[in-house]
């Protein structure tokens, strides 16, 4: 694709935002609604050892795991990227786990401890693959910080020291 942005950037990046906001703020899961035959996910390989497949439905299960654990959940958006066909989305999650984790994996009990994790979702969108003529997305990656997540829980052990900073050229 050019450098020349599409016309909807700030549409997109708006709907971005208006999305998170209704996950995390409004627990508003209907918003993961989609058909899954015009969508490839690439998510974090945990999801499916979760018992959460790459659909809505799976998603969604997901994303009910995460809210009914960190009931004051939040996500913010750090930066968001779009280049017309394709987003990038960096967030922060905040939250409070004050009740139990369950998956088919594992359970994890309270801990109300405050955790603080990141990630980063890529996103490719095609013209009109919902069957209008918006932008849809079909196909998004994601990566985020499992393994800080559960060393803040508890789960992991808090490495006994912190790798030295090289600076480039040392």
């Amino acid at each position: 694709m050019s450098s020349e942005k599409r016309p909807g950037r700030k549409e997109r990046i708006e709907e971005l935002q208006r999305i998170k906001d209704g996950w995390y703020r409004e627990k508003d899961l209907t918003l993961l609604d989609r058909d899954d035959s015009r969508w490839v996910s690439h998510s974090h390989p945990l999801y499916v050892e979760l018992g959460c497949p790459p659909t809505s439905a799976g998603r969604k299960k997901f994303m009910m795991m995460f809210l009914d654990a960190f009931p004051d959940i939040h996500q913010a958006i750090d930066d968001i990227i779009d280049d017309g066909d394709k987003s990038i989305v960096r967030w922060t999650i905040t939250g409070t786990h004050t009740e139990t984790f369950r998956s088919p994996l594992f359970t994890v009990p309270a801990t109300n401890r405050r955790v603080t994790f990141t990630g980063i979702n890529f996103s490719r969108y095609e013209k009109g693959k919902s069957g209008g003529e918006a932008d849809s997305p079909v196909e998004r990656w994601e990566q985020w910080d499992v393994f800080g997540l559960m060393t803040q829980l508890g789960i992991v052990p808090q490495p006994p020291y912190r790798s030295p900073v090289v600076e480039p050229g040392a």
